[in-house]
């Protein structure tokens, strides 16, 4: 059981050709989080995302089974950890109402900590 927290596309910028309104995204990425509040970064590539742009929403708990982990390569780590979650054309979606999923995780860091260097930088989305 997932909560999708933040769902947003990411534009291909190689398609400089095609209209704004013909435009394929890239990929589906999400921030999602499960009932004890740990957050991880989930996506859909782009041949998948037709599938499961209609069932993913912001905001919902839904259960997942049979996705994928990668690791998370690049410069930019976005988890605490260093995997993702891929969903694959195998995944299983379903909305679900339960309360047990938080929808609040946001744990903001004073101002300061981050001015004096006492906060790690490194990390977009994690403890």
């Amino acid at each position: 059981m997932i909560r999708v927290v933040h769902l947003w596309m990411i534009s291909d910028v190689s398609t400089n050709k095609q209209t704004s309104s013909k435009k394929m995204s890239f990929s589906m990425e999400m921030v999602l989080v499960d009932s004890k509040g740990d957050r991880v970064h989930g996506f859909v590539k782009r041949t998948l995302i037709y599938k499961f742009k209609k069932t993913l929403q912001e905001g919902k708990v839904h259960s997942i089974q049979f996705f994928g982990i990668v690791e998370n390569g690049g410069i930019y780590r976005t988890t605490h950890n260093k995997y993702k979650i891929a969903f694959q054309y195998s995944t299983k979606v379903a909305l679900v109402d339960n309360a047990s999923v938080p929808d609040y995780v946001y744990d903001f860091v004073p101002i300061r900590d981050i001015v004096c260097g006492g906060y790690d930088t490194y990390y977009l989305v994690g403890k």
